[in-house]
């Protein structure tokens, strides 16, 4: 059995509850998806619940969504006022480094929440019980 890093306790719990709310659609392959492209529906992945749930929290001062010209994606997760989408500051399929360190996010737990949300197809309750379990 794998160990992770543990998460930041208050961002934990806030996305642990947006996992479970059912206000969030799912999608597969990027954060944030505004329109369902070729049978891929709007939504969020389970790292773009956990964007948002950083947004919310006094961590994500300065940090939104980052709008782009390509209608399918909802944005870019990153900090405010970037507007070079290409920016180690930005990111559209994972979170970029420097948030996950200061949350607590090892790469391999996102590489796993990844893999269960895009590849495998589970449930944000599905995930998020893997999270409450070894997060």
């Amino acid at each position: 059995m794998d160990t992770y890093q543990k998460l930041d306790p208050e961002i934990k719990a806030s996305w642990l509850a947006n996992l479970r709310s059912g206000d969030y659609a799912q999608t597969r392959g990027l954060l944030r998806r505004d329109v369902a492209v070729e049978g891929i529906p709007a939504g969020y992945c389970c790292l773009g619940v956990l964007a948002d749930s950083i947004i919310e929290s006094p961590l994500g001062e300065g940090m939104g969504w980052m709008k782009t010209d390509n209608r399918d994606l909802g944005g870019y997760f990153g900090r405010e006022g970037v507007t070079n989408r290409f920016s180690d500051d930005v990111t559209a399929g994972t979170l970029p480094d420097w948030i996950r360190e200061v949350i607590g996010l090892d790469s391999n737990a996102a590489d796993h929440l990844i893999r269960m949300n895009d590849r495998f197809n589970r449930s944000f309750d599905e995930i998020a019980t893997w999270v409450e379990e070894n997060l």
